[in-house]
């Protein structure tokens, strides 16, 4: 479909470069170059093209930026604000809860986490790190190319840990679109905003055997 767009802008280029004379180098020149950048500004693809392709997921655990904004105080400490992004973020995982469902716990982190414990016991941030915890629950399997809408939950621990908050629908917006998910990896786009966080990005988690 964008090779289709590019070209029906490269035709269109040419047709108004005829009209005004064959033998201008210099219109034909700004055809060439016109559409190169056409052809240019197609080719990037969206996550829902990737998907759409069959694209795998990305080597990089998560791309992007993790912002917790306010600092806030929780049962058993502080969550500070904190960001990191793209190289910061050095793991990620899902844990799938089966039963035929769209449901899975991601964990994406500026530290190493214990593979063993994901799914079986609540993971926190360590002093100083950061954990986002995204909490998908659809009720049928996802799959490459859906999006899904905000029936997420992101919690963004920065060491005081997890806090439910008691935010309202008018206050948090984002969707993910699914690029890619079999019995190993899920990865996915993600832009996720409320009054006290924000996750912009792809995130690409390992599903431990």
């Amino acid at each position: 479909m964008r090779t289709s767009r590019a070209l029906g802008v490269i035709v269109a280029v040419a047709m108004v470069v005829a009209a005004c004379g064959d033998d201008s180098d210099e219109a034909a020149d700004t055809a060439a170059s016109a559409a190169t950048n056409a052809v240019a500004a197609t080719d990037a693809p969206s996550a829902t093209d990737a998907a759409a392709d069959g694209a795998a997921c990305p080597e990089a655990p998560f791309t992007g930026t993790i912002e917790r904004t306010v600092e806030s105080e929780t049962s058993s400490g502080v969550n500070p604000a904190a960001v990191r992004s793209d190289g910061e973020l050095v793991s990620a995982y899902a844990y799938y809860f089966g039963l035929r469902s769209g449901s899975y716990t991601v964990y994406v982190g500026d530290h190493q986490m214990d593979e063993a414990s994901v799914g079986n016991e609540t993971l926190t941030a360590p002093e100083g790190g950061l954990l986002a915890s995204i909490f998908i629950q659809e009720r049928d399997p996802i799959s490459a190319g859906q999006v899904v809408p905000f029936t997420f939950v992101s919690i963004v621990d920065t060491g005081g840990g997890p806090e439910i908050n008691g935010f309202g629908a008018d206050e948090v917006v984002g969707q993910m679109t699914i690029i890619a998910v079999d019995d190993d990896r899920l990865c996915f786009e993600i832009q996720s905003s409320d009054p006290q966080q924000e996750i912009n990005g792809t995130v690409s988690a390992v599903i431990p055997g």
